[in-house]
């Protein structure tokens, strides 16, 4: 909810995910419970998909933690709400498929081979092909500050958005890029 100290003029529509919002029943039955992010961009044929970061099945950071996960919509009728259409997830497990899972190892500031997680930073779509870029973090510092290690782009296979190739042309580390982690092209 938005701090009315700074921001006088704004309004709750409807919640997008967790606990008594509009995809709450498509976000359980796929092990979304908590989620982070939302960062919107056009499918080749119109949708929108919505790039979501750390995630968990359960409330309170609880249960599976998926790196990442993509939810899609053609809802342009946002004055009342926004409704997914679906989730990108495997049909075997029914848990969302990450379009790049993190290690999940403990953070280390210095080491660049522990990595923690992968958040999205964007998308973009080129034709008839989409693109996700990401960051992949070694360190979480306190309140909003973390340590990249890279940025990736990755490519999708195809339209069913379940598989995604890295694009190894559009990788910067650390080391050629310093503090460059949140790289989206528009």
């Amino acid at each position: 909810y938005a701090d009315t100290s700074i921001i006088s003029y704004s309004d709750v529509i409807e919640k997008i995910t967790g606990p008594d919002s509009l995809n709450e029943d498509l976000c359980s039955a796929h092990g979304v419970g908590g989620t982070d992010l939302g960062i919107p961009f056009e499918l080749p044929d119109g949708r929108m998909m919505l790039l979501y970061g750390d995630t968990f099945s359960g409330q309170n950071m609880q249960g599976i933690w998926h790196s990442n996960f993509m939810a899609i919509t053609s809802d342009d009728k946002l004055s009342d709400g926004l409704t997914f259409d679906e989730l990108v997830y495997n049909e075997d497990t029914n848990q969302v498929i990450p379009f790049a899972e993190g290690r999940h190892q403990g953070g280390n500031e210095f080491d660049k081979n522990v990595e923690v997680t992968k958040i999205p930073t964007g998308g973009i779509s080129i034709g008839d092909d989409a693109y996700i870029f990401y960051m992949s973090i070694r360190y979480w510092g306190v309140g909003g500050s973390w340590v990249v290690t890279n940025s990736q782009c990755v490519k999708a296979t195809d339209n069913t958005y379940k598989v995604w190739e890295p694009v190894t042309s559009l990788k910067w580390t650390e080391d050629e890029l310093y503090y460059a982690g949140q790289i989206y092209p528009f």
